[in-house]
């Protein structure tokens, strides 16, 4: 039996939204791996579970409740702080066998350009990292595609095998 691709579910999720193709996939080598956890990140708690759930209903990213408290339950959240409320979060969305997805990353526009999406996919990076996993993701905007590429991310070719992207 063939074994899905981790990859499936946000294909299919684009499609239902209209989106016909993906741009880009990254993936992160090794050598790349940021070295410390980046001090303006945390991850969120269940009693922000709230909060953040808000957070991401102002997003392009809403969150089912159900799936972000588990993510949250796993240590899968990460989010900035400022001014007594979230500014940035971001989530590992998929997290087996090899792999963890990056996905949900996000800042309040009148937070951005502030270098927040990078701690949080740095933070995020870490965290597979730290299950032994290789990060992923994908973007259809171009500005976090160089938000990624600054990361350590690059992109997958595509005559290269996705060998690394099952779970």
């Amino acid at each position: 039996m063939a074994r899905a691709s981790v990859l499936e579910p946000y294909m299919k999720n684009m499609k239902n939204n209209g989106i016909s193709t993906v741009r880009k996939f990254y993936v992160m080598t090794e050598d790349k791996t940021p070295a410390n956890w980046p001090s303006c990140v945390s991850i969120v708690q269940d009693e922000d579970f709230a909060a953040i759930k808000d957070f991401y209903d102002t997003s392009p990213f809403p969150r089912e409740p159900d799936v972000l408290r588990q993510q949250i339950a796993r240590g899968l959240v990460v989010a900035i702080k400022q001014d007594g409320m979230f500014v940035a979060a971001g989530l590992v969305d998929g997290d087996k066998g090899n792999t963890g997805v990056i996905a949900g990353i996000f800042t309040l526009e009148s937070y951005r350009r502030r270098g927040y999406a990078l701690k949080i996919t740095e933070a995020l990076t870490f965290l597979i990292r730290q299950r032994n996993q290789r990060p992923i993701l994908f973007w259809q905007n171009p500005v976090a595609g160089r938000v990624y590429q600054r990361a350590g991310f690059s992109f997958l070719q595509e005559d290269m095998t996705l060998w690394q992207i099952y779970w």
